[in-house]
């Protein structure tokens, strides 16, 4: 009996590439240790590993750099120089000086209040816009009147 193209397209749709087992795999992770999220399922899927794995990684590092930090440390100690270690400390406190001031003047900055704000068009007060002088008589709203005192 031959195969129809329906069987055939059936099947290759069927096919399950990398991600998908990935997916199924954090799936089943998910039902052992507690639920992925889709982020989680997604990042396991997209880093072909699963979270544990991810987290070995991430470990490992961490255990790379502090080893890293302790051979400097032990190389200073070797090689230790009275002088070299003052000028280290001296460019350690002006580093954290500068660190601290820049500290403090990203505290200041943000929004600032109503009293710097430069407001516009109909948002202005109406001091702003001109100055009410009571006393104040336009001459053409003079003239305009006398024309029409006149005309009467």
């Amino acid at each position: 009996m031959p195969k129809s193209a329906g069987a055939k397209k059936r099947r290759r749709d069927e096919t399950w590439t990398g991600i998908d087992h990935a997916i199924r795999q954090a799936k089943h992770q998910s039902r052992l240790g507690g639920e992925l999220t889709y982020r989680e399922r997604r990042a396991a899927a997209l880093a072909r590993g699963s979270k544990v794995q991810s987290d070995l990684h991430k470990l490992r590092l961490h255990i790379v750099k502090t080893g890293r930090e302790v051979d400097k440390l032990r190389e200073r100690l070797r090689t230790w120089d009275d002088v070299e270690e003052a000028e280290r400390e001296k460019k350690r406190r002006e580093e954290e000086r500068k660190s601290q001031e820049q500290q403090d003047e990203t505290s200041t900055k943000g929004r600032k209040g109503p009293e710097s704000w430069k407001l516009r068009g109909a948002a202005r007060p109406a001091w702003e816009v001109c100055d009410f002088d009571t006393r104040y008589v336009d001459p053409h709203v003079k003239a305009h009147e006398d024309a029409h005192k006149k005309a009467k």
